[in-house]
């Protein structure tokens, strides 16, 4: 059961489309950590801090049916719909929970928030600016709204505990979300084409960088990553580079020179 449940859970792989592989696990991990908060909301939120059981269940089995639709999509190859359906149905789900439960003052701002996260760095950065500008201008025309005393209907009642909830599973989401997506990034085309313009380079060229390898074996999975990639990219900028000289206190030691 459990062996069935990794399987339905695991990305897709399409031979030969690295870049789209990367992609679909990435939107995969982001749909399952997603998908797990929402099936928390429905244990926790729900019974205990929700005035409307019912609606708040219903708009959660909607989002889940939507994460469904979005990993058929993704195992479809469509990997750019498949993020985008997911991303988009939750940023529009909570602008309409934050009109319906007080407006700029829901604590669902949050919420509308990592939605608007998740768009910006799952997909296209114009998608990302897009949907920054309609969070902005929508919040803005409901303050507005509310400024001029026309106050939105208050259709859930949030109580100091629901707003307490929301925070922290947003908050959970975001983090999550951050370290997901700074774990899971290709950083070798970025690699490839820096050292492609070095080598393409019409006049002298001087780059500097850190050397984070002599201290401590960092704690954290992200900082260790950083530690190893930033001396692999290293190591491959000397192997080309005509002169390369290391920085100690001050006092410059040459390591390499070709002449």
């Amino acid at each position: 059961m459990i062996k069935r449940i990794s399987k339905w859970l695991s990305p897709p792989l399409f031979a030969g489309d690295e870049e789209n592989t990367a992609q679909a696990r990435l939107i995969n991990r982001v749909g399952v950590f997603f998908a797990l908060l929402l099936i928390t909301g429905g244990f926790f939120f729900v019974p205990f801090f929700s005035d409307r059981p019912l609606e708040s269940l219903t708009a959660i089995f909607t989002l889940l049916i939507i994460y469904v639709v979005s990993r058929w999509l993704l195992f479809k190859g469509r990997v750019q719909a498949s993020g985008a359906l997911l991303s988009c149905a939750a940023w529009l789900t909570w602008v309409g929970f934050s009109f319906l439960s007080g407006g700029v003052s829901s604590p669902f701002m949050f919420t509308v928030l990592a939605a608007t996260v998740t768009i910006s760095l799952l997909l296209d950065w114009r998608f990302g600016l897009f949907f920054t500008f309609a969070a902005i201008l929508i919040c803005l025309q409901i303050a507005f709204v509310q400024q001029a005393g026309l106050i939105p209907p208050s259709f859930f009642e949030i109580s100091p505990l629901s707003t307490w909830f929301i925070f922290t599973m947003t908050l959970v989401f975001i983090a999550g979300l951050t370290n997901l997506i700074l774990s899971e990034a290709e950083l070798e085309p970025a690699f490839g084409a820096l050292l492609d313009a070095c080598g393409a380079a019409p006049g002298p060229l001087v780059l500097v960088g850190n050397e984070v390898g002599l201290g401590i074996v960092p704690e954290n999975a992200l900082a260790r990553r950083f530690r190893d990639e930033a001396g692999r990219l290293h190591q491959r900028l000397a192997a080309i580079a005509d002169r390369v000289v290391l920085t100690v206190a001050g006092l410059p030691m040459t390591v390499k020179e070709c002449r």
